[in-house]
């Protein structure tokens, strides 16, 4: 892995970061069931984009110390600024947000005891299934907040527990990870 430094890869995930931006002000500020939430929407999906060519980018010119950090803290951030807005009207949002962060938070505290001892931590597949129920969670719950669809709304909590459900999984998958790195 090469030192810190910013590359293609790793301003893409910027990007992603930067993508949340719009996406949180328009869920907080624009009522439901307005076109704005295209807007977030087209953001969102660019966020994903930019995070499958980042992942492109980083194998095929090497990862950096800064994008193994930046990579799943710019997916986390963006699926949390979908959700955001959301969990503050709806009960069963804010719970998948609360855990949703609190899961990222502790994956970025191992990933970075581990760090300081020379040792990484992969992702686990269990790990990038849950930023895919995920990704599929925030693009439906948009469309539903775009378009007042309940269908769309009935997609996004299915996908939805599946994600918190694999966070959760993941979770404990990298912490048996890190028990047996760190032994």
């Amino acid at each position: 892995m090469n030192t810190i430094r910013l590359n293609a890869a790793n301003a893409l995930s910027l990007t992603r970061v930067a993508l949340a931006i719009p996406i949180v002000w328009i869920g907080v500020v624009v009522p439901y069931a307005d076109r704005l939430y295209f807007v977030a929407l087209a953001c969102f999906l660019v966020g994903i984009i930019t995070d499958i060519a980042d992942g492109i980018v980083a194998r095929r010119h090497g990862g950096t110390l800064l994008g193994s950090a930046l990579d799943p803290v710019a997916d986390a951030v963006l699926i949390l600024a979908a959700i955001f807005p959301f969990a503050l009207h709806i009960p069963a949002l804010t719970f998948a947000f609360i855990v949703l962060a609190l899961r990222d938070a502790f994956v970025f505290d191992l990933r970075v005891r581990l760090a300081r001892h020379g040792i990484a931590l992969p992702a686990v597949p269990a790990s990038k299934a849950k930023t895919a129920f995920l990704d599929v969670a925030c693009v439906f719950l948009l469309l539903a907040m775009a378009t007042f669809g309940s269908v769309f709304l009935g997609i996004a909590y299915g996908a939805l527990v599946g994600g918190v459900f694999l966070s959760l999984t993941s979770a404990l998958r990298y912490f048996s990870r890190a028990r047996a790195a760190h032994a």
